[in-house]
């Protein structure tokens, strides 16, 4: 929290003629969906893969699900993204590489048919699935899975022309997305302080010392030091350093009993099925457990039925601090109601971490196990 009277620039309102968001403290969120579909579209779509087999097409964007928005917390850029893309391509061979028995023996080689190219050659077809597009993933982790829509010689070759080709160029356009999405979609997100007139300085030296030496341009990096006497939000890590914490209470609604929504948490085979990666958990008192490739990790302090109490942390957060999970699950005539609470969450990490939970494991858990619907958008 920002200290009255002890030079925190946080208390010291900059000049806006719109009076909009002093500092850029208050969190401002702006939708990148709809920019980021038509975005994808234009990038994607249109791509050309060439090969000794012959050339590839991406022909159109068969659908963009997913969701993206530009954040700004305390003039600190957050964005989150998560997109699948599912593409249509066809393929056509090189005319050395075709072979006359792939016409019909009724039908002239100078006329073509159905599922032949205008030159002679068999026209191949099929998708193009980019699954996994987050702000989790680094762009060489997204996966470019390709498909025919036949199973014969030309489409085979065809499809190893674009598991060849493809993927670098593809990621090469995703890469250009998230530069776009961080560059260009989110100006305006810090507003700018208005010009400020000429001061004199013997005004200038009325300012306090640390605010002097904190306030380095339009948007200002705070950098506290240590008081002697800590707000209740600040907790220390084991080299004594404050980290300012906040709480989450997130609840959500399941097509399922309590005992099947306490099994999805509590089993490994099923945590390693609705995150898709590898998974260890010992639900015992004491017991420890990882997820998401270790990116969470833990231990139990409570279990049972319908109450789970977990010591919990995210990979990237400070050496030793753990936040404190409580998962409640009560039994109601159309499913089971979840309340999670969570404490001691790092205060610049609060919304990443409710976002993790609302598209990582409750909206998983809902598409694997049919637990739920989903709105998505097209």
């Amino acid at each position: 929290m920002a200290l009255w009277g002890e030079g925190d620039p946080r208390w010291i309102v900059e000049e806006r003629s719109d009076a909009k968001n002093v500092n850029n403290w208050h969190w401002a969120e702006k939708d990148a969906s709809q920019w980021s579909k038509d975005k994808l579209r234009r990038l994607l779509v249109g791509k050309v893969f060439d090969g000794p087999e012959g050339t590839c097409r991406v022909s159109e964007a068969s659908y963009i699900t997913g969701e993206a928005s530009a954040n700004n917390r305390k003039a600190k850029l957050i964005f989150f993204y998560e997109w699948e893309i599912v593409l249509r391509w066809t393929g056509m061979f090189s005319p050395s590489l075709s072979l006359l028995s792939s016409f019909p023996p009724f039908l002239p080689p100078s006329l073509p048919h159905a599922g032949v190219a205008a030159g002679g050659s068999p026209e191949v077809s099929g998708e193009l699935v980019l699954p996994n597009l987050s702000e989790e993933n680094e762009v060489e982790e997204v996966e470019v899975r390709v498909t025919t829509d036949k199973q014969d010689k030309h489409s085979q070759q065809l499809k190893e022309l674009m598991l060849r080709e493809a993927p670098p160029p593809i990621r090469g356009c995703l890469r250009e997305y998230v530069r776009c999405l961080k560059e260009e979609y989110s100006a305006g997100l810090i507003l700018q302080r208005s010009p400020e007139p000429p001061s004199s300085s013997s005004s200038s030296s009325k300012l306090p010392l640390a605010a002097a030496d904190q306030l380095v341009g339009p948007t200002s990096a705070v950098s506290l030091q240590p008081k002697t006497s800590k707000p209740a939000s600040r907790k220390s890590t084991d080299l004594g350093c404050p980290i300012h914490t906040t709480k989450l209470t997130l609840i959500e609604e399941f097509l399922a009993s309590v005992e099947d929504i306490y099994n999805c948490f509590t089993t490994t085979e099923l945590v390693q099925q609705f995150t898709r990666s590898e998974a260890k958990v010992d639900a015992r008192k004491g017991g420890t457990f990882s997820m998401l490739n270790s990116e969470i990790t833990g231990e139990f302090v409570e279990v049972d039925s319908n109450k789970i109490v977990q010591k919990w942390r995210r990979k990237g957060w400070p050496e030793g601090h753990h936040s404190t999970v409580t998962i409640s699950l009560t039994q109601e005539s159309h499913g089971t109601k979840l309340r999670l609470l969570q404490t001691d969450v790092p205060e610049d990490d609060a919304e990443r971490t409710r976002e993790g939970w609302k598209r990582y494991i409750f909206n998983n858990i809902k598409t694997t196990f049919g637990y739920g619907t989903l709105s998505l958008a097209f």
